[in-house]
């Protein structure tokens, strides 16, 4: 359990001997167990608490206990202390979810709760979570985390929830499931007889049974009412003439006995009760320093308790207790009637917390005595530590407590103060707290290249790619040659803005140098997404050997770490391309994983977009189009322009395959005003072009290819030039052979396979006729082979002289890979070493190449591919 976050907020009340049993609850709750939650809904008072822990402690089952207070609506600190509380049963539990916060920026708390679902879901036994006090949670942001988790939430755990007012999450719609059971008011009410037993059996007082009915009617069975009666009544001679003499409403009943319970306390415990009424939690040294005295507080702590005075111990050592919540607020009024200087005792506490390592609740403390110089000291020195644990909220909770005045003279506030702002998304506020640490840090380059830092991350939120690049030059220019890690994330986002701006080249030399700064710094986090992107640049150039390679050296290393998501996407693009779908499908599938437990959210969509092109490959566009659905979802309604017009053009796709030429065209019809919205580089905009060859106007798709060739042929968007040779082709008549055989001599150095393959039959003619012709005669016969067991169209000219390929059970493209290798004199251990794969699958590649060939050993299979032109006779 991290060292800040309160140990004591796990340990589960302690109940007392003297405990009147409620069986009915017991059983209610004990059936609440086959829904997904319980939720203990009622005013103060009504003794929520002790009924759930004494249905913990009899039953069974594992069970976790969380004190929620009002620092704890800060989400990522309410998820963070969910998963403590599953770390005291499972010691190993959260440790990736956990790391996943401390990012910066943290990632959207929706892909943070999924990784929690998805770890509980893997715990073997059933659990109880009991949130204690859910009012006090007052974030929208952790009412709707709570919602998604709820919605999906593993059998293995049920969730309680205490409260004094419902939570604003969709309750009807649980209800109505089946999925909620309530305990409220009407059930909490003690019955007469639960009275009788309380006043009577639990405390002695030995009332009649006409007095307790008069109680019991007073206080309409509320828990509390009876209780503070109770205590009042113990120093009453006349017991008779004490309960006639209330009435009213529970305020005023409360008031009254409160004033009846006060006033009995000895003066040295009036005075405890007052000053140490500014504290959430009490332990004796921490009064003592409240009232600046030594020694007398752990007497007077374990009395009250003794005496039932509404003094809950928080651990079996009963070091650690706290006033029951409405003893609490009645002794904080009294403390504004009765104009304590509370600011003195706020200071104290606030002293002794720091001293004691307890820093959050110290600046609590600081803030509410409005010591601000002293807040703002505290909080500038752990300002790392809280942004490592990624609690952006509690920062800026405090920040806004604090008068500008004193932020602005302290400039490392300012700057830390800038970047939080800027993470949730409020720029403006950022940059003026940021002009203040960029004055005083001119002449302090380290400094500087931190202010340097936040601005470039806000030139990024706001898609200002030339200014992104004009600071991270600036920045580099500062910093020292040795300093690498530095280097590397500066070098990293100035190629990701070459890149995204379409400028391949500087991205790739930027992209090469973050990446070598990286492995100087041992930064895997910088260097796998370093390599990634290097990678892309590689593959939109057509070098996808090169990219390969890259890509298989990085993961040999890096496959499990969650930055690992971009190049396990970009290999899976490659795989793709080369026709190993299945290969394709389980690097896809990794870097969806890991996509969602970094919290990426634009590389979720990206993979998820990827994930809908395999579909349409397989022939599956309705799969395709659910993918696409969820890569959308994952960009989420504020998208960037350019995210969405790639998501669009996929979505056309689709439309075509499925022969909806409507939808393909409303679908176009939005990409322009995108396209031209977005600042990044986008690259081509081709559906236009692949409808108009759908609607067989070959015409309006020639003319609109044309110009976007020159784009892609100027910005050496080699894998954008092979397709529009490829589509021209389909478009043109007497040139379509000329613009096939650019494509074919632009895509072999780079074995380009998936790109032909999935414009369909319709190229099966000029494969046949570059066969005949002897162009590029081997890669095409490869792709001819790919063809195999699709009878082709009647073709445009005299078939090639060869068509035995097309007799030929489906040989798969790895399987032609093997033969080729087994011609060229390699082992079965050189071909899976080549291939990344074991030699049982080599063996496996074999047997089903004899079946298909018809041949019993490799010499034969060798000779017969090559009879049949499928690879070739050259090593």
């Amino acid at each position: 359990m991290s060292a800040d976050l309160l140990q004591t907020k796990l340990f589960t009340p302690r109940l007392r001997p003297s405990l009147v049993h409620r069986p009915r609850l017991i059983e209610k709750l004990n059936n609440g167990l086959s829904g997904k939650l319980t939720l203990v809904s009622a005013p103060a008072g009504f003794g929520k608490t002790t009924v759930v822990v004494a249905w913990m402690m009899a039953c069974d089952m594992p069970a976790v206990w969380l004190s929620l207070d009002e620092e704890d609506s800060d989400p990522v600190r309410f998820w963070r202390y969910l998963i403590a509380g599953l770390q005291t049963i499972h010691a190993d539990f959260g440790t990736e979810i956990l790391q996943l916060f401390a990012q910066t920026p943290p990632p959207p708390m929706q892909t943070a709760v999924t990784a929690l679902i998805n770890a509980i879901s893997k715990i073997p036994n059933e659990i109880i979570f009991v949130l204690d006090d859910y009012h006090l949670i007052d974030s929208q942001t952790t009412h709707e985390a709570l919602t998604y988790f709820l919605e999906r939430q593993p059998p293995q755990l049920h969730l309680v929830i205490t409260t004094r007012e419902d939570p604003p999450i969709p309750l009807p719609r649980w209800r109505a499931r089946g999925d909620l059971t309530e305990i409220r008011e009407r059930d909490l009410k003690f019955t007469a007889a639960e009275a009788t037993a309380l006043l009577n059996e639990t405390l002695a007082l030995d009332l009649t049974t006409a007095q307790i009915e008069k109680l019991f009617q007073k206080t309409e069975g509320w828990v509390s009412g009876l209780q503070l009666a109770a205590l009042a009544l113990r120093e009453q001679a006349d017991a008779e003439q004490f309960v006639n003499a209330f009435a009213g409403s529970n305020r005023f009943i409360l008031d009254y006995l409160i004033e009846e319970v006060f006033r009995q306390q000895p003066p040295d415990v009036r005075t405890f009760l007052l000053q140490t009424a500014v504290l959430e939690r009490l332990t004796a040294p921490l009064c003592d320093a409240v009232m600046a005295q030594e020694g007398n507080s752990q007497t007077i702590l374990e009395r009250l308790e003794q005496a039932n005075l509404f003094t809950i111990s928080l651990d079996q050592s009963r070091q650690w207790f706290r006033y029951h919540h409405l003893f609490a607020d009645l002794l904080r009024q009294r403390l504004r009637l009765e104009q304590v200087d509370t600011a003195v005792l706020h200071q104290r506490a606030a002293h002794w917390h720091e001293e004691n390592g307890f820093y959050r609740r110290a600046i609590n403390h600081y803030l509410q005595a409005a010591a601000w110089e002293q807040a703002a000291t505290l909080i500038q020195a752990r300002n790392d530590d809280i942004q490592k644990q990624g609690e952006n909220r509690t920062f800026l909770r405090w920040m806004e407590t604090l008068p500008n005045a004193v932020i602005e003279a302290m400039p490392d506030l300012c700057l830390g103060y800038a970047w939080a702002l800027a993470l949730s998304g409020q720029p403006d506020a950022a940059n003026h707290f940021l002009a203040f640490a960029e004055e005083a840090f001119r002449d302090n380059p380290p400094k500087y290249g931190a202010v340097l830092s936040a601005q470039i991350h806000l030139a990024r939120s706001r898609h200002d790619l030339p200014q992104t690049i004009a600071l991270s030059e600036t920045a580099l220019a500062m910093l020292p040659p040795a300093a690498h890690n530095p280097r590397s994330a500066l070098l990293l986002n100035l190629g990701i803005a070459h890149w995204q701006l379409g400028q391949i080249t500087e991205a790739e030399k930027t992209l090469t140098a973050a990446q070598e700064a990286a492995k100087l710094a041992q930064n895997h986090h910088v260097q796998l997404l370093a390599i990634g992107f290097l990678a892309m640049t590689q593959v939109a150039q057509g070098q996808l050997p090169k990219a390969a390679t890259l890509l298989q050296a990085a993961l040999a290393w890096g496959e499990a770490l969650p930055a690992s998501a971009l190049p396990h996407m970009v290999l899976a693009g490659v795989l793709y391309e080369w026709n190993q779908l299945e290969e394709a499908r389980a690097h896809l599938q990794t870097a969806i994983d890991l996509a969602q437990r970094s919290g990426n959210s634009e590389l979720t969509s990206s993979a998820y977009r990827q994930w809908a092109l395999l579909l349409l490959a397989q022939g599956d566009a309705a799969a395709a189009q659910a993918a696409l659905a969820t890569a959308e979802n994952a960009a989420g309604t504020q998208a960037p322009p350019h995210t969405q017009a790639r998501n669009d053009a996929v979505a056309v796709m689709i439309a075509l395959a499925q022969s909806n030429l409507e939808k393909a065209q409303e679908k176009i019809e939005m990409m322009p005003a995108a396209v031209s919205a977005s600042p990044f580089y986008v690259p081509l905009f081709l559906a236009p072009a692949r409808l108009a060859l759908a609607r067989d106007d070959r015409a309006a798709a020639a003319a609109h290819l044309m110009a976007e060739y020159e784009k892609a042929e100027a910005g050496g968007w080699r894998y954008g030039q092979i397709e529009i040779r490829l589509l021209q082709a389909l478009a043109a008549g007497d040139d379509s052979l000329r613009f096939f055989t650019d494509a074919l001599t632009l895509a072999q150095p780079g074995n380009f396979r998936r790109i032909f393959l999935d414009k369909g039959p319709a190229l099966l003619p000029l494969l046949h006729l570059a066969v005949s012709k002897q162009i590029l005669p081997d890669y095409s016969r490869m792709l001819l082979a790919l063809f195999a067991g699709t009878p082709p169209p009647v073709p445009a000219s005299p078939p090639p002289e060869q068509t035995d390929t097309l007799l030929v059970d489906a040989v798969s493209e790895r399987e032609i890979e093997v033969l080729q290798l087994l011609a060229n004199g390699r082992t079965y251990k050189e071909i899976a070493q080549e291939l990344f794969v074991s030699v049982n699958t080599i063996k496996s590649h074999l047997k089903s190449i004899y079946g298909k060939l018809g041949v019993n050993n490799r010499r034969e299979a060798v000779a017969q591919a090559r009879l049949l032109h499928l690879i070739s006779h050259r090593k």
